[in-house]
């Protein structure tokens, strides 16, 4: 997640090299799948394809911002976008698009981090569900070179269409 994934990268680029404000990345992977019909927050289980195999193509691009706005406060601003195309199961292919946004804040021996996430999904060119988050948090440097960081999670899903008619996990009710 994005707390977690700016931790990370201050903590393996610190006394290495100043952060840039502007970077893009692009790759590419192969990724052998053992139970395709699981959806991406894997609490949906589809029973027509349970245990099927299938290998799938990821493409996937990020961008990301970042400017001081003074001496220890941050803006961000992340877009990772991605793209998985399965060699049999095409209606499980999945495209992701991840806004984030927040403010955050860095001293000798704490900081915090404020992000604020949008995130859509589409399975097969349909749309699957729309998340907001918020993830609060912040991080201590403890003695001996060690890191620690706690945050909270708040997110709303809306979800697009039910996989039953009997539950439909946005809270919305639907009538036909």
């Amino acid at each position: 997640d994005s707390f977690s994934a700016y931790r990370f990268e201050q903590y393996s680029l610190e006394n290495q090299r100043a952060l840039k404000s502007f970077e893009v990345g692009a790759g590419y992977r192969l990724d052998y799948d053992d139970n395709v019909a699981l959806y991406p927050d894997d609490e949906v289980f589809i029973p027509t394809n349970a245990d099927e195999e299938d290998f799938r193509h990821v493409i996937f691009g990020d961008l990301w911002y970042r400017k001081g706005l003074g001496k220890n406060l941050r803006f961000f601003s992340e877009i990772h976008a991605s793209h998985s195309i399965h060699h049999d199961y095409s209606e499980y292919d999945l495209t992701r698009i991840n806004l984030v946004a927040g403010l955050g804040g860095s001293y000798s021996r704490w900081g915090w981090r404020l992000p604020v996430e949008y995130t859509h999904d589409r399975f097969d060119g349909d749309s699957y569900r729309d998340s907001w988050a918020a993830t609060p948090g912040f991080y201590i440097h403890l003695p001996g070179g060690l890191q620690t960081h706690f945050y909270g999670r708040f997110r709303d899903d809306d979800y697009d269409f039910s996989l039953s008619p009997s539950e439909d996990r946005s809270g919305e009710d639907r009538k036909s």
